[in-house]
């Protein structure tokens, strides 16, 4: 009978149920730079959906993800309502804090309705 110890290392990884490990499973990261950004328990619905598909004033069509929470963002620019997709939120780029790619907007109305618009091509899901 042989144990897991004898196992080579990455035929345990799918076994692996260590909370840190599930985590890890759950992150989203940069498709850039690969540092996390967000994870997919904080995938949030907004307008009963959590992705939509928008186009901006230049043409430019984005797939946007919602997030309640992307530490892994800095926020930059001024609060901004003009061409806002979101409607009732002022947004804000929002970019990776390790690489500084643009990642997609802050959106936030009032004091405490705020969330993450991330660009799904940009992202992407950590892979064991």
């Amino acid at each position: 009978m042989s144990s897991t110890q004898d196992a080579p290392f990455h035929t345990l990884l799918p076994r692996v149920d260590s909370p840190r490990e599930v985590l890890r499973r759950d992150l989203v990261l940069c498709r850039f730079c690969r540092a996390p950004i967000t994870t997919r328990h904080d995938e949030l619905v907004i307008g009963e959906a959590h992705q939509h598909r928008f186009i901006n004033p230049s043409g430019n069509q984005f797939l946007v993800g919602c997030y309640k929470l992307a530490p892994g963002c800095d926020i930059s620019g001024l609060a901004a309502e003009e061409y806002c997709w979101f409607e009732g939120y002022t947004w804000q780029y929002a970019s990776c804090s390790d690489c500084g790619e643009h990642l997609g907007w802050f959106y936030q109305s009032g004091e405490s309705d705020q969330f993450y618009g991330l660009i799904i091509d940009k992202l992407v899901r950590y892979q064991v």
